[in-house]
């Protein structure tokens, strides 16, 4: 067992952050697959996602490698071996994955591209920031709890949304940095205003649900 001999409280956040994986990933199944869910065919589906796993690593942009680098380090430390830290480091980006498996499938197009687009997007947006921001908001009760499961669905509703809106418009092999251009070229003052909102929000010391709200609503506005 390779968490076997860590001590209890390194344990507990490392089976954390991999439970959390599996909740986020049981939710996207069921919003997004028809139910009940024909298991066996579901597994052939998307067994994919274990072959795009290793390429998170590649697609990754500076801002989320870089917290991928961080949380590693910060289990490295704690006495986590290297290759588990950031196997656990990278789970939250494994659910991108599931998204990525339909919207190759729905745009015919290379899985490899649409990761490595849909990852770019995650970046160029700063939609990943505001995932994190997200997870900071506090579960003061149900309804704070439901508010924050609904703009992490937002978000990455907006991730879908955004990368296939761009593969619909740009060919096969082209850069990713340059196809969200391309796109945004056309939007250039809708996208202008969205920023503004969005930095806006995510230059206060807590944006809160209220800004964050308001960040993602903004977003969707160019969908």
């Amino acid at each position: 067992m390779r968490g076997a001999g860590l001590p209890a409280g390194l344990l507990d956040d490392l089976t954390i952050a991999e439970r959390t994986l599996l909740t986020r990933a049981s939710r996207w199944f069921l919003e997004h697959r028809p139910q009940p869910l024909p298991i066996a065919a579901e597994v052939r589906r998307y067994h994919v996602v274990e072959q795009l796993t290793p390429l998170i690593a590649q697609w990754a942009r500076p801002t989320i490698a870089g917290e991928i680098d961080r949380t590693a380090a910060a289990f490295i430390a704690r006495g986590t071996g290297p290759v588990l830290a950031r196997e656990v480091a990278t789970a939250p980006y494994r659910l991108h994955l599931l998204d990525i498996a339909d919207l190759a499938e729905i745009a015919d197009r290379d899985p490899g591209e649409v990761g490595d687009l849909a990852f770019a997007v995650l970046e160029h947006f700063g939609i990943d920031q505001l995932l994190g921001a997200v997870s900071t908001l506090p579960r003061i009760d149900r309804w704070h709890l439901l508010a924050r499961l609904a703009l992490r669905d937002d978000l990455h509703f907006l991730v879908r949304s955004l990368t296939l809106a761009i593969l619909r418009l740009s060919e096969p092999g082209e850069d990713a940095q340059m196809q969200i251009t391309d796109w945004e070229s056309a939007r250039s003052t809708t996208l202008s205003r969205v920023r503004a909102t969005v930095e806006g929000a995510m230059a206060a010391a807590e944006p809160g649900l209220a800004g964050l709200t308001v960040a993602v609503r903004a977003l969707r506005s160019v969908v």
